[in-house]
């Protein structure tokens, strides 16, 4: 809803600043297992915005692993 645009924004850029190599791999161990949820709640907003933020920190998680068999195409 337009009310989260603001947080899922800054929950994305958050994560694209600060996502490392280990919490990747720690996966559901992570401290912030759920990172993946919100980076696909911020790519499937409706703000453009929030999906600009999602996408920059998809790009940041790439820049660690192979995303390649999470993003639908």
């Amino acid at each position: 809803s337009p009310r989260n645009e603001l947080i899922t924004a800054a929950a994305c850029r958050f994560i694209a600043s600060t996502i490392s190599l280990i919490e990747i791999q720690l996966d559901k161990k992570s401290s912030v297992s759920h990172w993946r949820e919100i980076i696909n709640a911020g790519l499937k907003h409706r703000s453009p915005t929030v999906q600009e933020a999602a996408a920059a920190a998809l790009a940041q998680v790439s820049k660690l692993v192979d995303c390649s068999a999470v993003v639908d195409r």
